[in-house]
């Protein structure tokens, strides 16, 4: 087999032992999380996140509700939208 068809699996194989020791890969570290965090911790970590998007996207009155800012991916960029989402209903700058 050529090397390029063995990469795949090579990194399957990290990416195993990478859980395996309990450690979260760099490749789903997309937000910030403490460095003490284990892969257990950040499964329950996603698992409150995505519960709270699915809670969102099931709820017309949201804003009302309250949302876990932390709890977003990217807390600034939902903000920026919030803002300006207002400001246009608003019609201010």
């Amino acid at each position: 087999m050529s090397e390029q068809k063995l990469q795949p699996l090579q990194e399957l194989k990290v990416l195993a032992k990478t859980i395996y020791s309990g450690q979260i890969p760099p490749s789903w570290k997309k937000y910030i999380v403490p460095p003490t965090m284990d892969i257990t911790q950040w499964i329950a970590d996603l698992k409150k996140r995505l519960e709270q998007f699915e809670k969102l996207m099931n709820t017309t009155e949201w804003q009302k509700k309250g949302v876990w800012l932390g709890g977003l991916l990217f807390p600034e960029a939902f903000m920026t939208a919030t803002r300006q989402y207002v400001a246009h209903n608003k019609q201010a700058s």
